[in-house]
């Protein structure tokens, strides 16, 4: 299940949500929640985007990893996918369940 480590303050003025997590594979995630543009666009154009960036347990981006890049045309929409994400991180980026230890004395085929 994520952990959610922290929800940051958001670093520049456009970014509505910013949350530092640790998906169940171990690997820390940022969740941004961000205005694409100062001025509204025009209706054609999507001027919201909530991303998953992959990070370093300090928070600092040391890969190019983007499990997830989705752009909206409403503000309102943005923010519920960022909650959505936030409630079911592991399954929408379908993270592998953590390994199970194995018992050192056991062997293979019940013998």
């Amino acid at each position: 299940m994520v952990r959610i480590i922290e929800e940051l303050t958001p670093e520049w003025q456009r970014v509505l949500r910013h949350t530092f997590v640790q998906g169940r594979d171990g690997k820390h995630y940022k969740i941004i929640t961000f205005q694409l543009y100062e001025k509204t666009p025009p209706p054609e154009f999507p001027n919201w985007e909530v991303n998953v960036e992959e990070v370093d347990e300090r928070g600092k981006r040391r890969v190019l990893v983007q499990p997830v890049l989705k752009r909206f045309f409403d503000k309102k929409f943005a923010l519920d996918f960022h909650q959505r994400l936030l409630d079911g991180f592991d399954e929408a980026l379908h993270l592998p369940e953590p390994k199970k230890e194995e018992h050192k004395g056991a062997k293979a085929g019940g013998h």
